[in-house]
């Protein structure tokens, strides 16, 4: 009697279930198109309409034909009792338009069983409330190139001791996310993120915004997009330049995004909004100019030396506010535009002797004569060059300019009456 109660209940859960996520297959045998009767094996999933059906490309055995969806299949949402959608083996879809979104109660799979399969989104949206896995025991790829996708967790590979690699490709559009997730990696894995000119939006804080356990987190060259949108998030995980590229960090919106590894990637880096803070032994040293625009802050107080080098090379600029203590070492480089200043808050900023008005980058003999305060706040001027009129640099057209002894760091530009250079140290 126990025997067949249990498997009344299990027919009965069964059958239940399988009402509630109905699987459709699409094979693409025929063409690209969904609404071709022919692409499908057996029924035609309809587009468009809120159901509770899971959507299969191929099956552990075979590949499907590429899928693309397009603003003709309108807005489709797939809920069921199960993932809404499963990529299977080498098989690829591309949503170049319309919506199509999924909400079952586990993360929808790109890669399952053998070969690799492929997402793209290309226009369209792609939603996921319950998740996303890119690589389940096999390989998966997440193009978005542009449209849209928001996905509550995004997971790069999962898996037991077998090849399962997981990429993304954030070649242009919006990506949404509560956060980066990545297994363990074992010698059978890599996953790798590329950012690369589309934009990441935080959904929530996150003080693991982007996991450790990636294997690569990678800057192209159209550069890495970061908006917090108003959240606090932290990536540990160092940002490293991609093949070939010099691209550079980018971050937009309010909130905190703090770095606390050692970064390499060697473009530049902007502070659009909010603040970006590094902490630990976060560093951003190899970035060539840095640049904190206005309402906005570059916050190093929270590293380990609670102090932030700007080495040879890399210049500084601006009209933000700046947190924690600065050095400017040899070769460093302030950038000059009329009317910007930064401002600073620490304790000190501190200079090598070599800095001068040389160091000044975008100063040139056009300039209009008069005073500049280029640094607000506390800022050491022992060893610097050109301070005071007596150590004045000839900037030619008629002009000389040195640093005056005063309060932070202010640039004076007057009319060379005597016709001569005072100095030119």
């Amino acid at each position: 009697m126990k025997l067949l109660g249990l498997a009344a209940l299990w027919l009965s859960t069964f059958a239940v279930g399988s009402a509630r996520a109905a699987i459709y297959t699409w094979m693409g045998g025929t063409s690209s198109d969904w609404e071709t009767a022919s692409n499908w094996n057996g029924s035609k999933l309809t587009s468009g309409t809120t159901s509770a059906n899971r959507l299969n490309l191929g099956t552990t055995a075979s590949s499907a034909g590429p899928l693309i969806y397009t603003a003709t299949q309108g807005t489709t949402l797939l809920n069921p009792n199960d993932r809404g959608l499963t990529i299977y083996r080498a098989s690829t879809m591309e949503i170049q338009g319309g919506t199509f979104s999924t909400s079952g109660t586990a993360a929808d799979v790109v890669g399952l069983t053998a070969a690799t399969a492929t997402l793209t989104i290309d226009g369209g949206t792609y939603n996921s409330n319950s998740g996303l896995t890119v690589g389940f025991n096999s390989h998966g790829v997440f193009n978005i190139n542009s449209g849209a996708a928001t996905i509550s967790t995004l997971k790069m590979s999962e898996g037991g001791n077998v090849a399962n690699n997981g990429t993304l490709n954030l070649n242009g559009g919006t990506l949404s996310v509560n956060g980066i997730a990545a297994n363990n990696p074992t010698a059978w894995q890599t996953t790798t993120v590329l950012l690369n000119g589309g934009m990441l939006i935080a959904r929530q804080d996150n003080t693991a915004f982007i996991s450790t356990l990636l294997v690569n987190l990678r800057v192209g060259t159209s550069g890495a997009k970061i908006d917090t949108a108003g959240f606090n998030v932290t990536i540990a995980k160092a940002l490293t330049p991609g093949v070939d590229s010099t691209g550079g960090l980018t971050k937009y919106g309010l909130g905190t995004l703090t770095l606390s590894g050692v970064n390499t990637y060697t473009g530049g880096t902007q502070v659009t909004a909010g603040t970006l803070a590094l902490t630990g032994s976060g560093s951003i040293a190899n970035s060539t100019l840095i640049t904190v625009d206005a309402d906005a802050a570059l916050d190093v107080s929270g590293t380990t030396s609670g102090s932030f080098t700007i080495g040879s090379g890399v210049t500084l600029g601006g009209d933000g506010a700046l947190a924690g203590n600065f050095v400017f070492g040899s070769g460093a480089q302030l950038a000059f535009t009329a009317g910007q200043e930064l401002e600073y808050t620490g304790a000190d900023i501190t200079f090598d002797t070599n800095f001068g008005i040389q160091s000044l980058i975008g100063l040139t003999s056009d300039v209009t004569p008069g005073t500049y305060t280029l640094i607000s706040g506390n800022v050491d001027l022992t060893g610097v060059n050109n301070v005071g009129l007596a150590n004045a640099y000839d900037l030619g057209n008629g002009k000389l300019s040195y640093f005056q002894d005063d309060s932070g760091l202010k640039l004076v530009v007057l009319p060379n009456t005597q016709g001569t250079v005072i100095s030119i140290r």
